[in-house]
């Protein structure tokens, strides 16, 4: 009888320690949908038919904020300024009804940010100087990103659209 316990609470315990594991490599299969969202929200999960997460403000202060039918998103999900919205007004990266969306502070998001520096935008012209490769860096500019798909990446110290 005691040996039926110990192992019944081992069973269990083993149970309750893989419920997190499996929950986690749900999220690695991709039931959470791609786009730049992921860069500057946190807490990210499904609720049925809605996304549900904690993203950034402009400021930097955090917003709770869901997307309803989120599965019916035609283009990429992105943060725009702490909610959560469908990017598919103008077809390119960072618009939603024509408007841009998914930047912070004033510039789109992308890993650029992680490697350049005196970022701004002009008009629809993307500055910055970005690192290249060796450390050097490398004064850059994108012209027209409103035709960029996707966000901006830093290749070897040049401004691109992403891939």
């Amino acid at each position: 009888m005691r040996n039926a316990t110990i192992v019944g609470t081992v069973t269990l315990f083993l149970v309750l320690c893989a419920i997190p594991s499996v929950a986690q490599d749900d999220d690695r299969r991709g039931s959470i949908p791609r786009g730049n969202y992921v860069q500057s929200c946190r807490n990210i999960h499904i609720q049925g038919d809605r996304l549900v997460a904690e993203c950034q403000e402009g400021d930097g202060d955090w917003r709770r904020t869901s997307l309803d039918d989120f599965n019916r998103c035609s283009g990429e999900i992105v943060n725009n300024n702490g909610n959560l919205v469908c990017d598919q007004g103008r077809g390119g990266y960072g618009y939603d009804n024509g408007r841009r969306s998914g930047w912070q502070g004033g510039i789109p998001n992308g890993t650029y940010t992680e490697t350049c520096r005196n970022i701004h935008v002009d008009g629809d012209r993307l500055e910055a100087e970005c690192q290249k490769r060796n450390g050097d860096w490398r004064r850059t500019s994108l012209d027209d990103l409103d035709r960029c798909a996707s966000a901006p990446a830093n290749d070897n110290g040049r401004l691109v659209c992403g891939r």
